[in-house]
């Protein structure tokens, strides 16, 4: 395993910004009962309100323990696995949600996940990420590649632009992207928060 995701599973835990996902493009657009897969699901802020809204979720993640804490919380199928590398037959699911986890890979990486995504989606599937924009305030640091920062921990951190993330999602028809600047104070300062969405469809 690379070194910044062995740091990445050293670190689980640790993240100070906490808080839920909003499901609501997913449950907007796919039908419940879907099969779902959560990839880099964490300790399941997106698997755990997906599986309780009627999705059947799998929730994948390279971490033992999120998982745990994610099947003690709702129905949905805990698996370890790598987004480089997907554990699953292609054309699984009906839909895969893939949040926080583009930005903590290197440019490679990141384009073969996109792929891996593609691959275990059926035909029709949606795609929903979710992931790091230049504006937020942790951009910079020592660089590793163009907008990828490695912190001391040895994790990597990647900033996206609209049309990078875009261009990611290549393989996908109606791709559809949106930028969010939110301000958040933390222990008496602002700090600002630059997230970039993203959807597809896998063609048929």
């Amino acid at each position: 395993m690379h070194d910044h995701l062995t740091a990445w599973k050293a670190e689980y835990g640790k993240a100070v910004w906490r808080g839920p996902y909003d499901v609501g493009p997913v449950t907007s657009s796919v039908r419940t009962e879907s099969r779902l897969l959560d990839a880099g699901c964490g300790s399941g802020k997106m698997a755990v309100p997906l599986a309780r809204a009627g999705y059947r979720v799998v929730g994948m993640d390279l971490v033992r323990d999120g998982l745990r804490e994610m099947r003690d919380k709702a129905d949905a199928d805990p698996v370890v696995g790598d987004v480089r590398s997907l554990p699953f037959k292609d054309g699984t699911f009906d839909a895969v949600v893939c949040y926080d986890v583009l930005q903590h890979l290197l440019e490679p990486e990141r384009a073969g996940a996109a792929a891996e995504i593609r691959r275990v989606l059926a035909p029709g599937g949606q795609v929903f990420v979710e992931a790091f924009g230049r504006e937020d305030m942790r951009y910079g640091g020592p660089e590793a590649e163009p907008h990828t920062f490695r912190r001391e921990s040895g994790i990597v951190y990647h900033y996206f632009s609209e049309g990078e993330m875009e261009s990611l999602l290549s393989g996908f028809e109606g791709v559809r992207v949106k930028s969010t600047v939110t301000r958040k104070v933390f222990r008496g300062r602002e700090y600002i928060r630059h997230r970039i969405f993203a959807c597809g469809t896998k063609g048929r």
